[in-house]
């Protein structure tokens, strides 16, 4: 069965769930899942709050976007993406833990010398698979000049690992993909 026919079912759930819960605010950063839960809120008068994490919202996003009361935007330059007045750029929210870390602690426990040169390759929502396509082939170069993180999603691990494997010795010691930077 295809997703899109599950969202009429979908719908009627959430509409339960937020008429049961009555929330004072549907909070959510978007993506297709959100759909029917932003529906269901705003059909039962539960103002929407719209998160966005990227520069340039995905499709998903600007949809949902035309039933979000407010939305708050990571970046400057997603406004332009919204209806006037309706976008505010908050930033990006992070964990208080991570305040705490200095340069000299992240290099440390990444285990790159101070004097290196650092290189974090990453991508938000539609531009990831695009970027990781990107860095194949420059990679060599990069590393020639820097160590290179490179955030490449957790689908793409083992490819990165694959093409890590193909370079030399010294070139793999300064190639470090991750699927998801998690840890602190």
């Amino acid at each position: 069965m295809t997703r899109a026919l599950l969202l009429p079912v979908a719908l009627v759930d959430a509409l339960w769930h937020v008429a049961r819960f009555r929330p004072s605010v549907c909070l959510t950063s978007g993506g297709a899942v959100a759909f029917p839960v932003v529906l269901a809120a705003s059909a039962l008068g539960v103002p929407v709050a719209l998160w966005t994490g990227d520069v340039v919202p995905g499709r998903a996003n600007r949809a949902l976007a035309r039933w979000a009361s407010r939305i708050a935007a990571a970046f400057p330059g997603a406004e332009p993406y919204f209806k006037k007045g309706r976008v505010e750029v908050t930033g990006n929210p992070i964990r208080r833990s991570l305040l705490r870390w200095t340069r000299a602690d992240g290099r440390r426990h990444l285990g790159i010398a101070d004097d290196e040169k650092v290189v974090l390759v990453t991508g938000g929502s539609q531009g990831s698979a695009r970027i990781n396509e990107a860095v194949g082939p420059a990679l060599p170069r990069l590393l020639a000049r820097a160590t290179v993180l490179h955030h490449v999603g957790p689908a793409n691990v083992a490819r990165a690992e694959a093409r890590r494997e193909t370079l030399t010795c010294q070139q793999r010691e300064r190639s470090r993909p991750f699927g998801f930077l998690k840890d602190d």
